[in-house]
Protein backbone atom coordinates (compact mmCIF):
# COMPACT_ATOMS: atom_id res chain seq x y z
CA UNK A 1 0.00 0.00 0.00
CA UNK A 2 1.42 3.43 -1.04
CA UNK A 3 -0.46 6.60 0.91
CA UNK A 4 -1.54 9.19 -1.07
CA UNK A 5 -3.22 11.81 0.29
CA UNK A 6 -6.39 12.17 2.16
CA UNK A 7 -9.38 14.01 1.44
CA UNK A 8 -12.30 14.78 3.48
CA UNK A 9 -16.16 14.86 3.49
CA UNK A 10 -18.52 17.96 3.43
CA UNK A 11 -22.43 17.25 4.06
CA UNK A 12 -24.27 19.05 1.73
CA UNK A 13 -27.59 20.14 2.38
CA UNK A 14 -30.24 21.52 0.22
CA UNK A 15 -30.85 24.91 0.21
CA UNK A 16 -34.36 24.64 0.67
CA UNK A 17 -34.58 22.52 4.24
CA UNK A 18 -35.78 24.55 7.12
CA UNK A 19 -32.73 23.55 8.92
CA UNK A 20 -30.53 25.09 6.96
CA UNK A 21 -31.92 28.59 9.08
CA UNK A 22 -31.04 27.02 12.49
CA UNK A 23 -27.41 26.66 11.42
CA UNK A 24 -26.26 29.35 9.38
CA UNK A 25 -23.36 30.57 11.95
CA UNK A 26 -21.96 26.38 10.80
CA UNK A 27 -22.40 27.12 7.25
CA UNK A 28 -19.12 27.14 5.43
CA UNK A 29 -18.74 28.52 1.61
CA UNK A 30 -17.58 26.32 -1.26
CA UNK A 31 -14.59 28.87 -1.65
CA UNK A 32 -13.77 28.06 1.87
CA UNK A 33 -14.25 23.99 0.89
CA UNK A 34 -12.00 24.66 -1.91
CA UNK A 35 -9.28 26.39 -0.17
CA UNK A 36 -9.14 24.15 2.61
CA UNK A 37 -10.11 26.61 5.16
CA UNK A 38 -12.88 25.51 5.97
CA UNK A 39 -10.95 22.14 7.80
CA UNK A 40 -9.37 24.62 10.18
CA UNK A 41 -10.09 24.26 14.06
CA UNK A 42 -11.23 27.45 14.21
CA UNK A 43 -14.64 26.36 11.71
CA UNK A 44 -17.29 24.65 14.16
CA UNK A 45 -18.28 21.44 13.11
CA UNK A 46 -21.98 20.27 13.40
CA UNK A 47 -22.87 16.85 14.60
CA UNK A 48 -24.91 15.06 11.86
CA UNK A 49 -27.75 14.05 14.08
CA UNK A 50 -28.90 17.89 13.78
CA UNK A 51 -30.15 16.27 10.09
CA UNK A 52 -32.00 12.96 11.50
CA UNK A 53 -35.39 14.39 10.16
CA UNK A 54 -34.32 14.82 7.05
CA UNK A 55 -33.64 12.45 3.79
CA UNK A 56 -30.46 11.18 2.58
CA UNK A 57 -29.02 9.72 -0.11
CA UNK A 58 -26.14 7.50 0.18
CA UNK A 59 -23.42 5.69 -2.05
CA UNK A 60 -24.48 1.81 -3.09
CA UNK A 61 -24.06 -0.64 -0.30
CA UNK A 62 -20.83 -1.82 -1.45
CA UNK A 63 -19.18 1.25 -1.37
CA UNK A 64 -16.29 2.90 1.49
CA UNK A 65 -18.34 5.64 1.35
CA UNK A 66 -21.72 4.08 2.23
CA UNK A 67 -19.92 2.24 5.23
CA UNK A 68 -18.55 5.30 6.54
CA UNK A 69 -21.86 7.48 6.40
CA UNK A 70 -23.41 4.78 8.04
CA UNK A 71 -20.72 4.57 10.89
CA UNK A 72 -21.27 8.35 11.14
CA UNK A 73 -24.68 7.99 11.80
CA UNK A 74 -23.98 4.88 14.07
CA UNK A 75 -21.55 7.02 16.27
CA UNK A 76 -24.55 9.22 16.68
CA UNK A 77 -27.04 6.59 17.46
CA UNK A 78 -28.99 8.14 14.45
CA UNK A 79 -30.73 5.95 12.25
CA UNK A 80 -31.83 8.31 9.36
CA UNK A 81 -34.45 8.08 6.42
CA UNK A 82 -32.57 6.64 3.36
CA UNK A 83 -34.12 7.71 0.04
CA UNK A 84 -31.80 6.40 -2.55
CA UNK A 85 -28.63 4.66 -2.90
CA UNK A 86 -26.22 6.18 -5.98
CA UNK A 87 -23.52 4.39 -7.74
CA UNK A 88 -21.35 7.81 -8.42
CA UNK A 89 -20.39 11.52 -6.37
CA UNK A 90 -21.69 13.78 -9.29
CA UNK A 91 -25.13 11.63 -9.34
CA UNK A 92 -25.44 12.20 -5.54
CA UNK A 93 -24.25 16.24 -6.22
CA UNK A 94 -27.11 16.84 -8.56
CA UNK A 95 -29.55 14.94 -6.77
CA UNK A 96 -28.68 17.17 -3.53
CA UNK A 97 -28.41 20.25 -5.44
CA UNK A 98 -32.15 19.10 -6.80
CA UNK A 99 -33.36 19.30 -3.21
CA UNK A 100 -33.96 15.38 -3.28
CA UNK A 101 -31.31 15.06 -0.01
CA UNK A 102 -28.66 15.28 1.80
CA UNK A 103 -25.52 13.87 0.54
CA UNK A 104 -22.07 13.46 1.76
CA UNK A 105 -19.33 14.71 -0.91
CA UNK A 106 -15.86 14.09 -1.17
CA UNK A 107 -14.71 17.83 -0.96
CA UNK A 108 -12.58 17.20 -3.54
CA UNK A 109 -14.98 16.55 -6.07
CA UNK A 110 -16.40 20.23 -5.30
CA UNK A 111 -13.72 22.30 -6.93
CA UNK A 112 -14.63 20.74 -10.44
CA UNK A 113 -18.48 21.61 -9.82
CA UNK A 114 -19.82 25.12 -10.77
CA UNK A 115 -21.07 26.95 -7.68
CA UNK A 116 -24.78 27.09 -6.58
CA UNK A 117 -26.95 28.45 -4.62
CA UNK A 118 -29.18 25.17 -3.82
CA UNK A 119 -26.76 23.36 -1.56
CA UNK A 120 -25.49 24.53 1.71
CA UNK A 121 -22.27 22.64 3.23
CA UNK A 122 -21.58 21.81 6.78
CA UNK A 123 -18.53 20.45 7.80
CA UNK A 124 -19.25 17.44 10.37
CA UNK A 125 -18.23 16.87 13.37
CA UNK A 126 -16.66 13.25 13.51
CA UNK A 127 -13.76 11.83 12.62
CA UNK A 128 -14.66 9.53 9.83
CA UNK A 129 -15.16 12.54 7.25
CA UNK A 130 -11.00 12.22 6.72
CA UNK A 131 -10.18 8.87 4.70
CA UNK A 132 -7.29 8.28 3.44
CA UNK A 133 -6.25 7.62 -0.50
CA UNK A 134 -4.01 4.65 -1.03
CA UNK A 135 -2.44 2.52 -4.11
CA UNK A 136 -2.30 -0.93 -3.70
CA UNK A 137 0.27 -2.83 -5.21
CA UNK A 138 1.83 -6.36 -5.52
CA UNK A 139 4.89 -6.61 -3.48
CA UNK A 140 7.90 -6.12 -5.63
CA UNK A 141 6.13 -4.68 -8.30
CA UNK A 142 6.53 -1.08 -7.88
CA UNK A 143 8.17 0.79 -11.05
CA UNK A 144 10.57 3.67 -10.59
CA UNK A 145 8.50 6.55 -10.62
CA UNK A 146 6.38 5.15 -8.19
CA UNK A 147 8.88 4.30 -5.49
CA UNK A 148 10.32 8.26 -5.96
Amino acid sequence: MLPIRSENLVLAVPASYDINNHLKSYAVTLKDIISGKWLDATVSAVPVNFFANYPFILHKKSKDMYKRAIRIFNNKNMHPTIVGQIEDFYTLYFLARSGQGIVFLRDSLLKYMEPTQNLVYYKIADPLITRNINIYYKKDALTQSMQS
